[in-house]
């Protein structure tokens, strides 16, 4: 999502809300920051949800019942088991192929290569997820840089251990920026929902080419059937510029958030 295409609606205490542009604000690029680390995030979690959905089809539904596992209809899927432990068998490596062209799915366009190896099951403790792009790009912002998931392990809810090094984006528009993130994942199923808190740190360099680093000061609440983060807050320190906090809310399902610079509010539609 690029900065100069969005809006905020700054609020007074004694006047109406008008709106304003990011670029029209003192703490710019502060802002930018916080849009670029969204744009990462967004991308690179999707490549999570496709990995863990695709493997997970072939390993829980693959192999018991010799069906068409693969969800995406347009990709192009080759993989190869381990077949050591004949009860527990698991995918350690996996390619979804998209093509050059690349192909429609659930609204998003996608092209070229997600690569997955594998240390054992993906729901199993301790394994290791490891995912490579090559040529990869989604609604044609290429994607590229290494991440890892790796399993923690079940109690009250699974939790995986997420890491992305090497980060980069490059959008439609030309904009360049970098990113790595360390953080920890925890999905809770039951009650006919399926609820996940995220927290850690993120940092990079935004498309102005100014560093910046992101914790999570309370954590970040995403839940199935909602497109957008229900709750939780971030912290964006960006060189030379104020701190920006995002807060994503109370638990409602919105577009809506916060975002607090030098004790001023103002209005986000994400």
């Amino acid at each position: 999502m690029l900065a100069s295409a969005l809006m905020m609606t700054l609020t007074y205490s004694c006047k109406k809300d008008r709106e304003v542009a990011y670029d029209d604000l003192p703490e710019a690029t502060s802002v930018e920051s916080s849009d670029d680390n969204s744009t990462s995030d967004e991308m690179y979690t999707h490549v999570y949800t496709v990995v863990h959905t695709e493997v997970s089809n072939v390993e829980d539904q693959s192999f018991k019942t010799n069906n068409g596992p693969e969800h995406d209809p347009c990709a192009n899927f080759t993989y190869e088991v381990d077949s050591t432990n004949k009860l527990n068998k698991f995918v350690k490596k996996m390619t979804i192929d998209y093509g050059t062209a690349g192909c429609i799915w659930e609204g998003r366009v996608r092209k070229g290569k997600i690569i997955i190896t594998k240390t054992g099951k993906i729901k199993v403790n301790g394994t290791v997820t490891s995912i490579a792009l090559e040529n990869f790009s989604i609604d044609g912002n290429k994607i590229e840089g290494l991440a890892t998931m790796e399993n923690k392990g079940f109690s009250a809810f699974y939790s995986f251990k997420l890491d992305v090094t090497g980060g980069k984006i490059t959008t439609l528009d030309g904009d360049v920026s970098t990113w790595e993130t360390h953080r920890v994942l925890d999905t809770y199923i039951g009650a006919g929902t399926i609820k996940t808190y995220m927290r850690g740190t993120s940092s990079g360099v935004n498309h102005k080419g100014v560093a910046y680093s992101v914790t999570t000061t309370e954590d970040l609440l995403t839940e199935y059937g909602c497109e957008y983060i229900k709750k939780g807050v971030l912290k964006i320190v960006t060189d030379g510029k104020p701190d920006v906090n995002i807060d994503f809310g109370d638990g409602t399902c919105d577009n809506k958030a916060t975002i607090i610079i030098n004790g001023v509010k103002y209005k986000k539609t994400l």
